[in-house]
């Protein structure tokens, strides 16, 4: 049970979040505040040559493509902007730049917004982003290589494939941090792995290798090196547009947007009651001094 100190800070908090109503949110506002908090970029090429095939790199290479609010605005943008395109594009690939996918939020972006108010804002925005990305029209697959923890594995495990190469590294490391997943991911891994394996996961904060990522079926593949991937990926060449995207159509659950937004409160509203707690916010301290050792 709770002692009376915590229970007392987690109330504040739940008041806090309730205090920032959902009628204050718009997208616009959410992009203003994110777009402070800089450094990195998502950048969109295509697939070595493949005009038909989408490329969105997680790009902050001297962080581990650690995500800052910036990159997470640019990364929002380009999915609307795919999602407004009339390009019939066979599939979009998410990766992260010299060959590492992402070591997750940065933590300079996380220590900086470790308030309720600020976390009811990151929260809602990649929820948004989410719910885009599962919503393109054609399949979304995420190339994991070495590290993919923390929100970068939310992003992922949103993307409808997952490849890994032989060196790809996963974990939900949220629970090591104090906090649980708060981008609307956690309908996806349960999906993926069944209710009793999205529990461990996330309550360990399990660290899982490419064998282990293989057993839970949370890839669909494994390659090793560029070529691999290449001869992977000219399977979304040798068939029409149309019928890809037919595919991903009659396979997506038919959940209405509604009913997806109150899931998400769900697990919104849990992660607002640890985003700035005094575990998450000890957790981050003793990263920093992980970092500076």
């Amino acid at each position: 049970p709770l002692g009376s100190g915590r229970s007392k800070m987690f109330r504040t908090l739940v008041r806090a979040s309730r205090q920032f109503q959902p009628t204050t949110y718009c997208t616009a506002k959410a992009k203003t505040f994110l777009r402070k908090h800089e450094g990195g970029m998502v950048t969109r090429t295509s697939f070595h040559g493949m005009d038909d095939v989408a490329v969105l790199t997680l790009d902050n290479p001297d962080k581990k493509n650690a995500m800052t609010g910036r990159m997470l605005c640019e990364l929002h943008e380009n999915i609307k902007e795919i999602a407004a395109s009339p390009s019939q594009l066979r599939a979009l690939v998410l990766r992260g730049a010299e060959g590492n996918f992402s070591a997750g939020a940065d933590l300079e972006f996380v220590r900086k917004t470790a308030n309720a108010v600020d976390g009811y804002m990151l929260s809602r925005f990649m929820s948004e982003t989410l719910w885009e990305m599962a919503s393109l029209p054609m399949p979304v697959i995420a190339v994991l290589e070495r590290n993919c923890l923390g929100g970068a594995a939310e992003l992922a495990i949103a993307a409808d494939i997952r490849v890994a190469s032989t060196n790809a590294r996963m974990s939900f490391v949220h629970s090591r941090m104090g906090i649980t997943p708060g981008f609307g991911s956690v309908r996806f891994l349960k999906d993926v792995v069944g209710r009793s394996t999205a529990i461990e996961l996330l309550a360990s904060g399990e660290l899982m290798d490419v064998e282990r990522l293989w057993e839970l079926r949370l890839v669909s593949s494994v390659y090793e090196g560029e070529e691999q991937l290449s001869k992977y990926m000219k399977k979304f060449t040798r068939n029409g547009s149309h019928v890809i995207r037919a595919s991903k159509m009659v396979v997506r659950d038919s959940v209405d947007r509604k009913g997806w937004e109150d899931r998400r409160k769900g697990e919104r509203r849990v992660f607002l009651q640890l985003w700035g707690s005094k575990d998450h916010r000890d957790a981050l301290s003793a990263e920093r001094k992980n970092h500076r050792g």
